[in-house]
């Protein structure tokens, strides 16, 4: 609710009228704590604002709505209200606004730069003006300078902020007016009071003027109804999965497999191994989704005829309520449909990684369907602080500048303090020698027989071993297909995939295919404030087949760790332990008071963001070039 002219001065009067509102909610809101100032908010006429006898906005909210206060504000003289709210998942504004009588160019450039901390704003009020003569004033003309003047300055505030009169644009012939000054005449009556908003940001909004007591006010209430709102965070469409409960169905086996030999086999001799393993995966995703559409579409249709069924047994039953027959097709029947209802269940108890409780049985079905929308609501991101302005930018207008910025800003050089540059070579300035000294203090050296047995192709088998070390149920990358499916298939599939990743791996070959470059990015949310893209650790979806390359090298690497990496590193390095370092803190503590060492320190070294830390552009020399050749030799198959 948006109040102007509430004449309240003082900051004690407005503690009072936020109690009264509270009041109203008493069994939802204590008046004994602040939680009732968190549903009213009131804008004062401070001393020293001028026209203090009408000023003063408001905005009341339901304390009975599940919202979340996102920040506030006030304007010196209480001509604006201003409170940014998230309701049901969605970030939006609402603005409470008593504009001035005569032209004030400052308070509409003050609503301009409230845009960006306020967004999708929902902004009602009284303007103090009407936009159209013919259809906003009804009596006799008198339209004075100032208020056209006025209006001049509303048009150019919706223009500049994209907003729309939501009335005007649902009725754009329609005569009305909001206010009608009281006395004989009842002349002439104006709309002054209006809402403005994004024309984008909501389906179908509605106006309703309602009437009220006279005595009461000389203007008339108008109330606005949003449907869900279209302009804020919303969960997307996402991308295409496929369905691992496929997989038993023989039907689905044969069918795919005979559609993807008869796929391979018209597929041409000019394209290269990545083609056509691109080409394969495309045809894969083609096959597997007409397939589930198609038995999907047929379970439904059966599904429709057993309650058709039903519908008629039970009319039956309340005729002979002891028919033997009917009695028991009517318990198949139930007991088909609790099938189609335990199979929907177990879908959301994937989706909302919840298998391990669907499988026990102890929960019914409703649970797993809240468990899911629970977490997909969860799971969204409605606003983000872009670290350039420090102002909080809606994800539904722009979902990715602000993480952008802020991963640009992370791993820039220490040395490129601006945001948005590219850092190329020449900005980073490394000190040549002491990398070299780096470099070559490192002492490793791997032997030529484990040269060799790294460096070896990839073999068949290999690729086998590792698509079925790679965990099951995990989300798959842009294509859709899990490691599940390219086990199913294996033996169709496995030497096309295995000659992609040759070719992409070989010296003359630029890199791997496109969709095993690709990946989905999902930010998982750690602690603090969510708004903080700080407070996100970014995770990087690839595909099945690309995993399936970085296990064989984390398989073969892990065989010669032992060899190169110092023993005073016990973390991660097969036949070592974590434990063997805490174990060494004990017995050198142990040491230095057997030895009567009269001083000693140990100190733990903890660096925030250590990787990070580092340029990005030494790394990648280091891991690519001067590292490889210090520990591998000069020679490099891969």
């Amino acid at each position: 609710m948006c109040l102007t002219e509430t004449h309240i001065h003082n900051e004690l009067t407005a503690l009072d009228m936020q109690r009264l509102w509270a009041k109203q909610y008493r069994k939802v809101v204590s008046n004994n704590t602040p939680e009732f100032q968190r549903f009213s908010f009131w804008s004062t006429a401070q001393n020293g604002a001028h026209d203090t006898s009408c000023c003063g906005t408001a905005i009341l909210i339901d304390p009975r709505l599940a919202v979340e206060v996102k920040d506030v504000f006030h304007r010196d003289d209480g001509r604006a209200t201003a409170v940014r709210i998230e309701l049901n998942g969605f970030v939006f504004s609402i603005w409470s606004v008593y504009a001035p009588h005569r032209s004030q160019e400052d308070f509409f450039e003050q609503l301009d730069l409230l845009r960006g901390r306020f967004p999708n704003p929902v902004i009602g009020g009284d303007w103090n003006t009407w936009l159209n003569p013919t259809l906003d004033y009804i009596g006799k003309r008198n339209a004075a300078g100032p208020v056209h003047d006025a209006a001049t300055h509303v048009r150019a505030f919706m223009q500049r902020e994209g907003l729309v009169d939501v009335f005007r644009r649902q009725q754009p012939h329609r005569r009305r007016a909001t206010r009608r000054p009281n006395g004989a005449k009842m002349f002439p009556r104006t709309r002054l009071d209006f809402w403005l908003m994004d024309p984008n940001f909501a389906r179908v909004p509605t106006i309703k003027h309602r009437q009220t007591d006279r005595g009461y006010s000389d203007h008339t209430p108008v109330e606005l109804s949003l449907a869900p709102l279209a302009g804020t965070t919303g969960r997307g469409p996402g991308y295409w999965k496929f369905n691992t409960s496929l997989l038993p169905d023989e039907e689905f086996v044969d069918s795919v497999q005979r559609q993807l030999e008869d796929f391979i086999d018209k597929l041409g001799d000019d394209l290269s191994a990545g083609q056509r393993w691109e080409q394969i995966k495309l045809a894969c995703k083609q096959f597997s989704s007409d397939f589930a559409r198609s038995k999907a579409k047929s379970a439904r249709a059966i599904e429709r005829k057993l309650k058709r069924e039903l519908t008629f047994i039970e009319s039956a039953l309340d005729v002979d309520p002891a028919h033997e027959d009917l009695l028991h097709r009517q318990e198949t029947i139930l007991g088909h449909l609790g099938a189609f209802e335990r199979r929907r269940a177990l879908g959301a108890a994937v989706r909302a990684r919840a298998v391990h409780e669907a499988e026990n049985g102890n929960r019914g079905s409703a649970y797993f369907f809240g468990l899911e929308k629970s977490r997909g609501k969860h799971s969204l991101i409605h606003e983000l602080v872009d670290p350039r302005t420090d102002l909080p930018v809606p994800t539904s207008l722009d979902p990715v500048s602000p993480m952008n910025a802020f991963m640009t800003r992370l791993f820039a050089s220490p040395d490129a303090n601006k945001f948005g540059v590219t850092i190329d070579d020449d900005d980073v300035k490394t000190d040549q020698q002491a990398e070299a000294e780096v470099l070559d203090s490192i002492a490793a050296r791997l032997s030529p027989e484990q040269i060799v047995e790294l460096e070896r192709p990839i073999s068949l088998e290999e690729l086998l071993k590792a698509l079925k070390s790679l965990n099951k149920g995990s989300t798959p990358g842009r294509d859709g297909l899990p490691a599940e499916f390219h086990l199913a298939f294996f033996d169709l599939l496995g030497p096309f995939l295995l000659a992609a990743i040759l070719e992409g791996l070989g010296k003359n070959s630029p890199q791997l295919p496109p969709s095993m470059r690709s990946a989905v990015m999902s930010f998982l949310f750690k602690a603090g404030d969510a708004n903080l893209c700080k407070n996100y650790r970014p995770l990087s979806l690839t595909g099945a087949d690309y995993r399936a390359v970085g296990k064989i090298v984390a398989m073969r690497l892990t065989k010669v760790l032992p060899s190169i990496i110092h023993r005073s590193q016990t973390a991660a390095v097969p036949g070592r332990n974590i434990i063997d370092n805490v174990l060494l803190l004990k017995s050198l503590k142990l040491f230095a008071r057997e030895r009567g060492i009269p001083e000693a320190c140990f100190l733990w070294l903890d660096l925030s963001k250590a990787f990070d830390r580092v340029a990005a552009v030494f790394s990648t020399r280091c891991s690519s070039v001067s590292v490889s050749r210090a520990v591998f030799g000069d020679s490099s198959s891969y």
